[in-house]
């Protein structure tokens, strides 16, 4: 989901901690009297002094929503928004009538009980949260401070990426995960441990959904609650085998180098021990070969995470190996006018043929689940879903395999797909540093 610059903390961790909820007390004295108590643990935890005093406030739940409908007008505006939201429908992974928009900003108003904006450089606390509740959220917020103090948050991808989520949620985990950890290792001092023994948070996810109940969250669509708790619970669990190999250093380490895909998120083996860098791909602009009255909407990377839960939006239970092997991945998005049609044109490519077949067939059974039709195998790695309209066969959606690549045409017109294939396949990859 793209991701504003505004790092939140999403309440549900503390409550599943088993952190009591307590009557809220007054902001007056909310902030002097706990804030600098829990700077000091928050610093001799993470072995980092606050270089600069650190400015906090309050906001109540409407002032929140306000202020996040501002942020999201800034880093996303209407234009974008609306051609990220064709292409999520395009995909399947969100209805599309879904007012993308207003759920995200219910969502984290919903969720939110505090977070640190590294624009204005100030902490905020929503107004009235239990005491209990404020030290831990505190504690969360306060690393995000100090994160920003040592590495500029202005300098990482998440402030500068605008075309790959993927490389964006990778950062974003990193934050999250050493949050969290810090977060956790607050919670558990008072009994002299810390979050280095804890278990993978992994398993959680579905507990957590479970544990929801009326919240907006849990009847999100999966891809937007997925990605709303994967920096936290995956981010926890890559910084905890981040501080296993090389204690707090390395985690420091990794902020001078972040990860750059949430598979290395996935697999922190591909980060720490032999690097597994993403392959990244140029499409050049395919208005033409699609013909007249296409023009461009959107383009953005999908990454692992992201493709399994588009496998698992339509094949339940879908193999995690599927999208294992990836390496690397551009969509682009385009819309017929006058019609609304969309057209889907998205190039992969995977560490071995094997990888990529495997996405061939996983793929290609998603396209027959989302369409309503047999694949049919024109031979040469090629596969098409035809439907059948007015007396005649259209192909709803075309894939192709071409040694560990797998091209992917969905609402490609039939006449222009020789043309769009032709010069998709011009596609040029590359190892980004």
């Amino acid at each position: 989901m793209r991701k504003s610059c505004i790092l939140v903390f999403v309440t549900i961790f503390a409550c599943t901690l088993g952190v009591e909820k307590q009557e809220g007390f007054s902001k007056d004295n909310r902030l002097d009297s706990v804030t600098e108590e829990i700077a000091l643990d928050v610093a001799a935890i993470r072995g980092l002094e606050f270089k600069t005093p650190f400015r906090c406030g309050t906001k109540t739940k409407d002032e929140l929503r306000e202020y996040l409908k501002e942020i999201v007008k800034e880093e996303i505006p209407g234009d974008k928004l609306a051609a990220y939201q064709k292409a999520l429908v395009k995909f399947g992974l969100i209805p599309v009538d879904m007012p993308l928009e207003n759920l995200i900003l219910e969502l984290y108003t919903e969720q939110v009980a505090g977070f640190y904006d590294w624009r204005t450089k100030m902490l905020y606390l929503i107004d009235d949260i239990p005491e209990d509740l404020l030290r831990v959220v505190t504690s969360h917020e306060l690393t995000h401070t100090l994160q920003d103090q040592y590495v500029g948050i202005q300098n990482l991808p998440i402030s500068r990426e605008k075309e790959n989520d993927d490389r964006i949620m990778a950062t974003q985990a990193l934050m999250e995960g050493d949050a969290v950890s810090v977060m956790l290792d607050y919670t558990l001092k008072s009994a002299g441990k810390d979050s280095t023994t804890l278990p993978d948070l992994d398993p959680l996810m579905d507990e957590l959904t479970n544990s929801m109940g009326e919240q907006l969250i849990a009847s999100a669509p999966a891809y937007v609650r997925q990605n709303m708790l994967f920096p936290y619970i995956q981010g926890f669990t890559f910084t905890r085998q981040l501080r296993q190999s090389g204690g707090w250093s390395q985690v420091n380490r990794a902020f001078e180098d972040p990860p750059r895909s949430t598979e290395q998120i996935l697999h922190p083996k591909k980060y720490l021990e032999a690097m597994d860098i993403p392959t990244t791909i140029t499409l050049q602009p395919l208005s033409e070969e699609l013909g007249h009255g296409w023009t461009f909407l959107d383009k953005n990377t999908m990454g692992e995470f992201n493709i399994n839960i588009l496998l698992n939006e339509f094949l339940k239970d879908a193999p995690k190996t599927t999208a294992m092997g990836w390496d690397g991945d551009l969509y682009q998005v385009y819309e017929h006018n006058p019609s609304g049609k969309t057209a889907l044109v998205w190039f992969t490519t995977w560490d071995s043929d094997i990888d990529a077949q495997e996405f061939l067939e996983g793929y290609a059974s998603v396209l027959e689940k989302k369409y309503g039709s047999e694949r049919i195998d024109t031979g040469q790695n090629r596969r098409i879903f035809p439907a059948y309209k007015n007396g005649g066969r259209v192909t709803e959606a075309y894939m192709e395999l071409r040694e560990n690549d797998v091209l992917v045409l969905d609402g490609v017109p039939d006449a222009s797909i020789d043309a769009v294939r032709a010069s998709a396949w011009e596609a040029i990859k590359a190892e980004k540093p």
